[in-house]
């Protein structure tokens, strides 16, 4: 532990001197890209449309996690907003590049690679992170190269800080990474909950390694957009003044749509909703299941549970062995679980970034239970917007308080609908996208109207 610890410090001590090191992108890459070529300089007008090629690792239409609820409404409210949008991704399958047709109907071009399932030789482990190795590949390159090369895009939006090396520099665009969440804190977290002291050295040497991929990729980025002040503020903090790290909310939800839902919650049901091929999903629901859930069904054996998200594994799939559990899998319509639920549970453990199904809770006036690792980068106060507990016995005392008091229900409603409305509705959020894409066009010398 204390090994760790010292490593750790050691670490973070070299950090500014890790970004300052890897500052200019290798030979071999910018080859690639063609950033060597003589090309001929762009100069956009100062209003022109924008030509926007999205990069993303996984599959995201239709929607079923929150990443892909923030690729695709950034995408569609930008193409609103009269700019030319493209994507180049992996997904897992040949169904999922099916089930993408819907994004023909508003971008110029779809380019979604079925991701090849190669064993990742273990020396390439040692070298990057596992969550890099396993995009890096040059089957996407190749695709984002052709692309560039069709398009001439003037900006490429890198969607998760895993693809921030596919944000090339190329002389005719600006490179701009999505943080869905602080990759190299969500790998400490995890190291740290690591029981087995083998499972967690491994877990921690990943952590060392996406700390130092992390920061030394969005260093060479124009625009990094955070998903929370609190995440801009940590980035901020090592990467200094060699990117800009944007202070523009990035993470949108479809106020509009959600506040027109009817509630009509079932009596003391509380919901669960998550993606779980994201491990800290099935972490946080398991460890509600079977440490809080039995002291609020001590008090209240009536109380509900119900389960919402594509892939549950078979932790989670037991939980339904207690009557009052029931695992749904992955649903279609998210809305009616919002109109039936009295609370949304997020007791997240592990990860980092924020919980768009939170703010999706706020914006259907559902009330919410969370974690204060669940509720990170939201700000939202315990009481005021929402019920926060870390503890078993916190988060269940906070459970029955919620149930107990409509007052308090329709209070914490009432509160979490009026921040979403004020902070993270879609347009606003695309319009301040846009404006960055601009101002770092501007400063590249790619846009009228100076820097």
């Amino acid at each position: 532990m204390f090994h760790g610890l010292r490593q750790l410090v050691r670490t973070l001590h070299a950090a500014p001197d890790v970004i300052a090191k890897h500052a200019q992108w290798d030979a071999d890459w910018i080859g690639r890209t063609g950033a060597e070529r003589a090309e001929p300089a762009k100069r956009l007008a100062a209003s022109a449309p924008l030509r926007i090629v999205f990069v993303t690792p996984y599959q995201f239409m239709p929607v079923q996690h929150g990443g892909g609820t923030l690729i695709y409404h950034a995408m569609r409210e930008l193409h609103r907003r009269g700019n030319e949008i493209s994507v180049v991704g992996f997904v897992d399958s040949q169904e999922w590049v099916d089930a993408a047709a819907p994004l023909r109907e508003f971008c110029a071009e779809v380019q979604l690679l079925v991701r090849p399932q190669r064993a990742l030789a273990k020396e390439r482990r040692r070298a990057a992170p596992l969550g890099v190795a396993l995009f890096e590949m040059p089957e996407l390159r190749s695709a984002l190269d052709e692309v560039i090369a069709r398009r001439d895009p003037d900006v490429l939006q890198i969607e998760y800080t895993q693809l921030a090396s596919f944000g090339a520099p190329a002389p005719r665009a600006v490179s701009c990474v999505t943080a869905h969440d602080v990759a190299f804190v969500s790998q400490y977290r995890r190291a740290l909950a690591e029981a087995d002291a083998k499972a967690a050295k491994e877990a921690h040497a990943e952590y060392l390694r996406m700390f130092h991929h992390e920061l030394t990729a969005l260093a060479r980025c124009d625009v990094v957009f955070p998903v929370s002040a609190h995440d801009g503020a940590l980035l901020g903090g090592y990467l200094g003044r060699s990117t800009h790290v944007s202070s523009a909310t990035r993470t949108g939800i479809e106020v509009d749509r959600l506040g027109k839902l009817t509630r009509r919650p079932e009596p003391a049901s509380l919901l669960f909703i998550g993606f779980f091929p994201h491990a800290p999903n099935a972490d946080a629901i398991t460890w509600y299941a079977r440490e809080v859930l039995p002291r609020v069904h001590r008090v209240r054996p009536d109380v509900t549970l119900t389960i919402v998200g594509a892939e549950p594994p078979e932790a989670v799939r037991a939980l339904a062995a207690d009557p009052r559990v029931t695992v749904r899998g992955f649903v279609d319509d998210l809305d009616a679980e919002y109109a039936r639920a009295t609370a949304l549970v997020a007791p997240i453990r592990q990860g980092a970034g924020v919980r768009i199904k939170i703010l999706e809770a706020f914006a259907a006036s559902v009330p919410v239970l969370a974690t204060r690792i669940g509720a990170e980068g939201i700000d939202a106060r315990d009481g005021e917007h929402i019920m926060l507990g870390d503890t078993p016995d916190e988060l269940a005392e906070k459970t029955l308080a919620l149930l107990d008091a409509p007052a308090l229900q329709a209070r914490l409603s009432a509160a979490g609908r009026e921040l979403v409305r004020r902070t993270h509705a879609w347009p606003a959020v695309a319009e301040a996208m846009e404006g960055e894409y601009r101002r770092a066009l501007r400063r590249k010398g790619l846009m009228e109207g100076g820097s």
